[in-house]
């Protein structure tokens, strides 16, 4: 700075002040030092108040920018992207509320059916756009709801105001009959339905995770009753679900464990009374020592995935027991179409036999007949290589199934076995009766033996007898038992 005003000064000597060297000289240096000096701290300060108001604009801008960003992280926090719905997190914060208040309110779990169709059939894409569609009509037609997406086809919506229980039914319905109303997106039409899960607080539960938890059950219940409806939780529906995740644990347990697994054996007779095979049937113990039924866990075994893992234990529980009580007639286990569709099965069924050195003449596998079945064609391919493994082959509940008349005569199989509920109706009803009839016949021109399962009374044997089917089973001659127990009944 004392170098700047020096220059100055030399300056207005040598430029601006011809008369420098006078006798006043001196004095007039000091003038000009004096003004100079006023300018440059005018000059600073002036600098100082543009350079603070600079830092203050700075600072409101970055303030702004700050907010602004917070406002977008919030935003993204407590919103869905795709449908700018309140999202999971804006849900549990909100009932959170909604329960320290302790006030009444409703909770509908919404599940859209069948959407992934829509992302299967269009693309992603076009299903991200009818989701957005349906989150609009929820919000154009149901204002006074809070409405939440939780994640892909699931909605949750609020009811604060009005609980009765007319205002809950018609809310639901309504929501029903908004979403099947036609939607179209780049010339696609499409409608939706949706299932409706309802719980109440304080009724149905204390938090909101015991909440949802139950909504989602009571709608999980809509779906099992058809889906496109509502249902609103109780808690019955609570105790069976609480059954199904105890009977779906047993039986993960089960699948891991011989221990865990016991096989009843049914003689099965020819018309005359004689026992020619015993059909193996599985029984878990459950964990309230309750004994389980293929008819508790069967289809909840081929609905979780676990049911080629159960089934091969329980077919080694029979290969053990045939070891284990030398066991000389013929065996019958049963096997789900869906194990069949494994593809290690075969080679699995090798081991066992190979493990426990088995005559597979006496071995018959009893194909469970299932309402659907995908793949008929690689069915038949793995029946054929049971087959060449000495194995024989049932079609087992035949009648209430896949399988189509055509089917007797394309299947690798050496009997079938007609279902219970047909041989109830013998001396009941005429139709049955006759379609009894025709699939003996047909089974006899097909080359296929037939047992007759279920046979409860001698009316039914009578008739059965007198129209030629070869076998039979049932309560009439003996219930299923622990080996060493129909040992005792039973002289084999």
């Amino acid at each position: 700075m004392k170098k700047i005003l020096i220059y100055i000064i030399i300056y207005e000597i040598l430029f601006n002040n011809k008369f420098v060297f006078a006798t006043n000289g001196l004095e007039l240096i000091k003038s000009k030092v004096t003004i100079y000096n006023t300018y440059l701290v005018l000059g600073t300060s002036i600098i100082l108040f543009i350079t603070t108001i600079v830092q203050k604009v700075n600072l409101n801008k970055k303030a702004r920018d700050i907010a602004k960003e917070k406002e977008k992280v919030t935003y993204l926090a407590y919103y869905d992207q795709l449908t700018r719905l309140k999202n999971r997190t804006s849900f549990y914060k909100e009932v959170e509320q909604l329960l320290s208040q302790k006030s009444k309110f409703i909770l509908y779990f919404l599940d859209i059916d069948d959407f992934k169709s829509i992302n299967d059939i269009y693309g992603h894409q076009e299903g991200d756009c009818f989701l957005i569609k349906i989150a609009k009509q929820l919000k154009n037609n149901f204002p006074k709801l809070e409405i939440f997406r939780l994640g892909g086809d699931e909605f949750t919506l609020v009811m604060k105001d009005n609980v009765s229980f007319e205002s809950i039914t018609n809310n639901a319905e309504n929501i029903i009959n908004t979403l099947m109303k036609p939607m179209v997106h780049n010339e696609i039409k499409a409608s939706v339905t949706a299932s409706i899960g309802i719980s109440i607080y304080p009724q149905h539960g204390q938090s909101v995770g015991e909440l949802l938890k139950n909504a989602d059950i009571a709608m999980y219940k809509s779906k099992q009753l058809g889906k496109n409806r509502y249902f609103i939780y109780t808690d019955e529906l609570g105790n069976e679900v609480k059954t199904f995740e105890s009977i779906k644990d047993q039986i993960h347990i089960a699948a891991d464990n011989l221990n865990q697994i016991h096989m009843h054996y049914q003689p099965i007779y020819d018309i005359d009374g004689q026992v020619v095979a015993v059909e193996s049937l599985m029984r878990l113990t459950h964990l309230s020592e309750k004994m389980l039924y293929p008819n508790d866990f069967i289809t909840l075994a081929e609905k979780t995935g676990i049911i080629h893992k159960l089934g091969l234990t329980a077919i080694e529980k029979t290969l053990i027991d045939i070891n284990k009580y030398n066991i000389s007639k013929t065996v019958s286990i049963n096997i789900s179409t869906l194990q069949l569709l494994n593809d290690e099965f075969v080679n699995e069924i090798k081991k066992l036999i190979s493990k426990y050195n088995i005559n597979t003449d006496k071995i018959l596998f009893e194909i469970k007949e299932t309402k659907k079945i995908y793949d008929i064609n690689k069915v038949i391919v793995v029946m054929e290589k049971v087959k060449k493994l000495g194995i024989r082959i049932a079609i087992d509940d035949f009648g209430i199934g896949f399988t189509s008349i055509g089917y007797l005569y394309k299947f690798p199989i050496d009997f079938i076995k007609i279902d219970r509920s047909l041989i109830q109706e013998i001396s009941k009803n005429q139709r049955i009766e006759q379609l009894i009839k025709d699939v003996l016949k047909l089974a006899e021109n097909a080359n296929i033996k037939v047992i007759a399962e279920g046979v409860e009374n001698n009316k039914q044997l009578e008739f059965l007898i007198k129209n030629d089917c070869q076998y039979f089973q049932g309560y009439l001659k003996t219930k299923p038992f622990p080996w060493y127990d129909l040992k005792k009944i039973i002289n084999f």
